[in-house]
């Protein structure tokens, strides 16, 4: 060490020669540089066939030293003469850079970027130019998914897409939940109108199986023509999912996501003064003689909120001292959502690949992990998914290659036993006066910890997914291929109720559980698919361009489930159907299949990129159906025209314009449901467990089959669609706009009634018919200055849908009916709030929606029928009494707005999601408050502002517990304004610079900061989401959606 020192020390000397020499050096480069002159450059700046290019970014290059063209494409820029090269760059143009040399004037003739031109989409069996579609399709690709927070694709797609309709479902937020979803509005009367999925051409039965970071693209097949090629269950269109795949090179990337969410909205409870004042008020109005909390605890209620120390939430139960009080007999003051709920909790995304492509073969191997703890306080729920995909591509040779693509995934559920919707619904009746725990310390009966934390309820599903093909090309461009894909998709769930211990005063203690259980269940689904098609590809250099496409499909899926259940463990530390006791097992199963098969066909032509051409045709037999119904024919045809290509056309800023029409028809198969799995087959129903004991068991019973339709087939779907594609100055500022009309016929409705001594119902016939409209409307801008480039987009879409056909000749308005709209709400119209008893004196009779009295606080309802009886009528179409049509409930025009920019690394984006127009009309306790008596209403600070005399502006009529029915008749008082916009996401990243990263042999490191669901903007009463108003217990009892930040981050190798 002193050796180096001394050496060091030697050479001193010498370095500070060296930086004087160094200094001596700059200082005369600096005075020569000071010496040079400025000169200026000018030049014009044209496209390729002679258009002048305005707005193109002339740089010198490495500085931030630069112009734009003017209108005429003339630029004029001074610089150094030791600037030795200018850059130009200009959105939908190949960037150049040209030397300087002895130059003043350089003029440039751009390029077009063909790859933007040369986009393409994926479509049925295979892909095409996004020039060239005909028929209404849209796609996102992965820059779009890309670090979101969120759990599934559902999640990831919702508001990206314009044509997709989303509803969430009674699970709410729960982990692993997943939402309805559609393609253009309301398209069946029972729920059969979801998309068909297709994931790199398999389908799939849960969207949510795939993790959002394996995905390369997402295209929707809007209309028939598009969706066609996939006949019987594509009638509602298509998604189509493909996931990355290798590219030159070996490539390693991880990412991961750190997220922390909260409860969007939860309800804010009255305190326990307020809540015992509501009550007692309410009570008085239904006319009870005592007050619903006696004088002696509302002052223990008072002393409680004064000073809890003071005092014991409960004491024992008046006439039962071996129970705490609870109820009208407890003084606590406890929010229960609080309790139930959690401020936050966390989940984490983590994903591993490892993709390349080298000589004849890419690959691509991914695997991921995903974590989500829900909101749960007791019993903590949670949800785990586990993935897994692996594809593979060779090129055997010049005209063969080969394909396999293997996915697994593995979804966890863990939550409480304890009834999860009753659960949210009891949440909304727990009363504040009921403490958390007893005097002892333990958890108070009324609380339902025990329950919770008595037994789990798990579920594990697989889904395993196997898909090979080949490709064989005997000659150029004729390409045959053959794929085989096969699923199989299992569940094994189990739910163990243990027991609950709860305790009373001086120790006491005593079982909440009547019976403990087990049960178990497992199922298994398997899909398989032979599909061989062909397709040829011919290219004139007259500019004809032909492609035809033919192929056979046949699917077969196989369904079984078995499920056993029994009573009265020995012991909770090993619960199974083997340590039960009981000697009446409830054991049951089902099982069923179906099968497809179908014929395809499809041409393509168009001439040079100018007129464009696709017909499709399906032919397509279905097992659900009767022999001579089964097979259908189902054709389409699809136009385009590029009116911006043509030599007439002389409008310089505008680069694409096509006009696209289509026409097509799809079957519909009626959905999976259990009544259309055999239409055409008389089906016995078995039952176990009988009412009555012979001998000393209850025995497994059947019934006689109903009766069936010998001629119930196919629904027809048909499309009509409209739309014109444009891109204006240079392509950035891009859209579209579809309009679209679909009629969908021949579904099964309610066939004319026969006599009663039939003994059995009538079966259902073809005899349904629905109209839907709408539009989508999409706007884009994208540009770049200098270095930073940003981007904007809109998105508008609206659809509506009618009943066409519906058999219900009384018009009853408690069914469908011929001319209404899906949605509608008909009810009254309000007058107001009576402030006077005297105000009935000289109103209308409204005796018949209640026969109570009729006093101040009361909602008045107007006579729209003169007759001076405010009824219902006949509750018909034709006699509503004084009901009319006052909203309705289908989100209508639903639209996005979203943006980013990127500048030096440094990016920005985000989305704004909302509903112009929705009306609801919501019921229940959440709503009202007071409504079916003590034990079903419930008290939130929203429910205080109820009328009195006090009060007499008041949002609420007058409160009641049990007599509140004549206040809530549905009517335009409170019908909701369900209109909301969302800040869906916002995020801010930073990818470091390249040549910091290549230090550290990293191809790219980014890191990024996000939220999902920060601000809500509406009008919606504050009790609700707009997103969650219902519940499979009544409006707003359901698992609360989240709000979320996240930290995350991408490296790649």
């Amino acid at each position: 060490m002193k050796e180096r020192q001394f050496l060091r020390m030697q050479n001193l000397p010498q370095l500070i020669k060296g930086v004087q020499l160094s200094f001596l050096i700059l200082c005369i480069s600096s005075i020569s540089l000071f010496a040079q002159q400025d000169k200026t450059i000018t030049g014009k700046v044209t496209s390729e066939t002679g258009e002048t290019l305005p707005g193109v970014t002339v740089m010198v290059k490495g500085t931030t030293t630069g112009t734009v063209t003017n209108m005429d494409g003339n630029y004029t820029l001074k610089v150094s003469e030791s600037v030795a090269a200018l850059t130009f760059s200009y959105v939908g143009m190949l960037s150049q850079e040209v030397a300087i040399g002895n130059q003043t004037s350089i003029d440039v003739v751009m390029k077009e970027d063909i790859q933007g031109l040369e986009e393409v989409v994926v479509v049925g069996y295979g892909i095409q130019k996004k020039l060239n579609l005909t028929g209404a399709v849209e796609q996102v690709t992965s820059e779009t998914l890309e670090n979101r927070p969120v759990s599934n694709v559902q999640q990831a797609i919702q508001g990206v897409l314009p044509s997709m309709n989303f509803s969430v479902g009674n699970t709410g937020g729960e982990p692993g939940s997943s939402m309805a979803m559609s393609i253009r509005g309301v398209g069946s009367l029972d729920g059969t109108d979801a998309p068909y999925i297709l994931v790199d051409g398999v389908p799939v039965s849960n969207i949510n199986d795939i993790n959002p970071a394996d995905i390369e693209s997402i295209s929707v097949l809007k209309d028939a023509a598009s969706a066609a090629i996939y006949g019987a269950r594509a009638a509602y269109g298509v998604v189509l999912i493909t996931t990355k795949g290798g590219k030159e090179g070996v490539h390693v990337s991880y990412s991961n996501v750190f997220t922390y969410s909260a409860p969007l909205k939860l309800p804010e409870m009255m305190n326990s003064l307020e809540f015992a004042n509501y009550f007692n008020k309410a009570g008085l109005n239904d006319g009870d003689s005592a007050p619903v909390f006696p004088e002696e605890v509302m002052g223990r209620i008072e002393q409680y909120m004064k000073d809890p120390s003071s005092i014991n939430g409960t004491f024992p139960e008046p006439g039962n001292p071996d129970r705490w009080g609870a109820y009208m007999t407890a003084n606590a003051n406890t929010n229960w959502f609080d309790v139930f709920y959690k401020d936050w909790t966390p989940r984490q995304t983590h994903t591993v690949s490892v993709s390349g492509k080298k000589d004849k073969i890419d690959y691509y191997v991914s695997g991921g992990y995903y974590d989500e703890k829900g909101l749960l306080k007791y019993g903590d729920d949670e949800y785990k998914r586990y993935t897994m995909n692996s594809k593979v591509s060779s090129d055997v040779n010049s005209f063969l290659s080969l394909r396999a693509n293997v996915k697994y995934t593995r979804g966890v559920t863990d939550r409480p036993s304890y009834d999860r919707y009753l659960f949210y619904h009891n949440i909304a009746r727990r009363w504040p006066t009921n403490p958390l725990y007893t005097p002892d310390g333990d958890y108070h009966p009324s609380s339902e910890i025990p329950f919770l934390l008595s037994g789990r309820s798990k579920s594990t599903s697989d889904n395993f997914q196997i898909s090979t093909g080949a490709v064989l090309e005997p000659i150029k461009d004729w390409k045959i291929n053959f794929d085989y894909n096969w699923t199989v998709e299992s569940n094994i769930g189990n739910n163990h109720d243990g027991s609950v211990i709860l305790h009373g005063p001086e120790g006491i203690t005593y079982s909440g559980r009547t019976n403990t259980s087990y049960s178990a269940s497992a199922s298994k689904k398997t899909y398989s698919s032979p599909n061989i098609y062909s397709s040829y590809e011919k290219e004139f250099d007259s500019g004809h361009t032909f492609k035809v496409l033919t192929g056979f499909q046949q699917e077969l899926e196989q369904y079984e489930w078995l499920y056993a259940s029994k009573q009265g463990l020995i012991t909770d530390e090993v619960p199974s159907i083997s340590t039960a006791t009981s000697e009446q097992d409830d054991v049951g199963d089902s099982k069923w299949h179906w099968a497809t098969r179908g014929f395809f066909g499809r041409l393509n032509y168009n001439f040079e990129e100018k007129y464009l051409l696709e017909v499709n045709a399906r032919y397509d037999g279905s097992s659900k159906f009767p022999g001579d119904e089964r097979w259908g024919l189902f054709p389409s045809v699809s136009v385009g025209y590029n009116l911006a290509r043509e030599d007439f056309f002389n409008v310089e800023q505008i680069d694409i314009l096509k006009i696209r029409g289509s026409w097509g028809a799809l079957g519909n198969q009626l959905g999976n449901k259990n009544e259309y799995l055999y239409l055409y087959v008389p089906t016995i129903p078995v039952h176990t467990n009988n009412w009555w004991i012979m001998g000393d068991s209850r025995p497994n019973y059947a019934s006689l089959p109903g009766l069936i339709s010998p001629t119930l087939t196919w629904a027809k779907v048909k499309t009509k669609n409209v739309g014109v594609d444009w891109g204006i100055f240079n392509n950035r500022l891009t859209g579209s706009l579809d309009v679209f009309e679909r009629y969908t016929s021949d579904l099964p409705g309610p066939a004319e009634a026969l006599p009663g001594v039939l003994g059995t119902s009538v079966p259902k016939i073809n005899n349904t018919e629905l109209q839907t409209n709408g539009f989508e409307l999409v706007i884009g801008w994208e540009d770049k200055i200098n270095d930073f480039s940003y981007h904007a987009k809109a998105t508008l879409s609206n659809a509506k849908t009618k009943v066409a056909k519906y058999r219900n000749p009384t018009g009853i308005l408690n069914t469908y009916y011929e001319g209404q709209e899906l949605g509608e709400i008909w009810g009254y119209v309000t007058e107001g709030i009576a402030q006077d008893d005297s105000d009935f004196d000289n109103w209308y009779d409204q005796s018949k929606l209640s026969g109570q009295e009729w006093r101040a606080g009361d909602i008045m309802y107007q006579n729209l029928n003169d007759d001076d009886v405010i009824d219902w009528g006949d509750n018909t179409v034709s006699n509503p009494g004084d009901k009319k049509i006052i909203g309705n409930s289908t989100p209508q025009y639903q639209y996005t707005i979203s943006a980013g920019a990127n500048w030096q690394g440094v990016d920005f984006s985000m989305l704004w999601t909302g509903v112009a127009k929705r009306d609801l009309w919501i019921t229940g306790p959440y709503f009202w408050g007071g409504t079916g008596g003590v034990w079903q209403s419930a008290g939130f600070k929203t429910h205080l502002d109820y009328w009195s005399e006090d009060n007499p502006d008041a949002y609420y009529p007058r409160p009641y517990l049990t007599n509140g029915g004549k206040n809530q008749q549905t009517q335009t008082r409170y019908l909701q304004n369900g209109a909301y916009v969302r800040l869906k996401n916002i995020q801010v990243g930073y990818t470091l610079p390249k040549k910091f990263v290549q230090k550290l042999k990293l191809s790219k490191v980014r890191f990024y900061v996000t939220g999902e669901n920060l601000l809500t903007i509406t009008d919606l009463i504050d009790t609700f989401d707009p997103e969650t108003t219902g519940g499979s217990w009544g409006a707003g009892k359901i698992y609360p959606l989240q709000k979320s930040v996240a930290f995350g981050m991408n490296v790649s190798f």
